[in-house]
């Protein structure tokens, strides 16, 4: 199956198969065991950094936090990519480029495009990504989503070559040349840990761990300390908090003055049977296990 996607190189460096996904989640959560925090804000976040060992220009993070959320949401606001300026003060724009729901036996898959503005005097940097969805629910109570840039001709302004035309996917905004590109591979998982109204919780009870664990290599030289520093202690927790403000009213049907749940509900094989029914009948099952014991 797939190597470590932290260290593939060459197109094929996702996961292949939720065997795959799982053996890689655990392996590079396992490489993170005795590494201090770098950075705790006092309200659930806590972020790790290491540079990769024999390199100048690889960095490692971890975030960790849980919110008071089930998966849906927090999806949302990742994928619909075109709509993350609205909300995310470091995204410039975002573009879906194709996309493929999943279903009860086959991985989703995305690919995506992201520019983000860094401070001053550091231009404006972007990511082509491929994404892959993994539903781990029955074998660790978890959904993993793999993703990673993907390697680019520099003359293609037009993101063409012969099999992504073929694939149909739209070409990205901008060409590597005009708009430097991001070296980024990622692993996020997500844990339902509860959801309102079951085994006894009440109607605002979701909870879910996150954790998402990426190397970066950013277009420039030599990466300044101040940039890892803004990183970690600016984007990551202003992030969160548009995160934890937006998703009450981002998410409910009621208001009209947001997209997203119109979006959702166009994706019913993503956000309602995988990311609600199916984490609901989970959580059921392990509720039931546990009141059996």
């Amino acid at each position: 199956e797939g190597g470590d996607i932290m260290n593939a190189r060459g197109p094929k460096f996702l996961p292949v198969s939720t065997r795959d996904a799982r053996s890689q989640i655990e392996s590079n959560e396992d490489s993170w065991s005795d590494v201090e925090p770098t950075y705790q804000d006092g309200k659930g976040l806590t972020v790790f950094h290491r540079t990769v060992p024999n390199t100048n220009a690889f960095h490692d993070f971890k975030f960790d936090v849980n919110l008071a959320t089930t998966p849906a949401g927090p999806f949302a606001l990742a994928r619909e990519l075109d709509l993350m300026p609205t909300w995310n003060p470091f995204v410039q724009q975002g573009a879906l480029l194709s996309y493929k729901a999943p279903t009860p036996t086959t991985f989703g898959r995305l690919k995506g495009y992201v520019e983000i503005a860094l401070p001053w005097p550091i231009p404006n940097v972007s990511a082509m990504f491929s994404a892959r969805l993994f539903d781990l629910l029955d074998s660790d109570g978890s959904l993993v989503v793999a993703l990673g840039s993907e390697a680019e001709d520099e003359n293609a302004g037009d993101y063409g070559t012969d099999q992504r035309r073929r694939n149909g996917d739209l070409p990205p905004p901008t060409a590597p040349g005009d708009c430097p590109r991001l070296w980024l591979r990622a692993l996020a998982k997500a844990v339902p840990l509860r959801v309102s109204g079951m085994s006894g919780g009440g109607m605002n009870d979701d909870e879910t761990r996150f954790e998402v664990i990426a190397r970066v290599k950013f277009p420039i030289a030599h990466t300044p300390q101040w940039v890892i520093r803004f990183v970690i202690r600016t984007m990551a927790p202003l992030i969160l908090a548009k995160v934890r403000e937006l998703l009450p009213k981002l998410m409910d049907p009621d208001n009209v003055d947001s997209e997203y749940p119109a979006r959702m509900e166009a994706e019913p094989a993503l956000y309602d049977a995988l990311l609600t029914r199916r984490v609901r009948s989970t959580l059921a099952r392990q509720i039931a296990r546990q009141a059996g014991r």
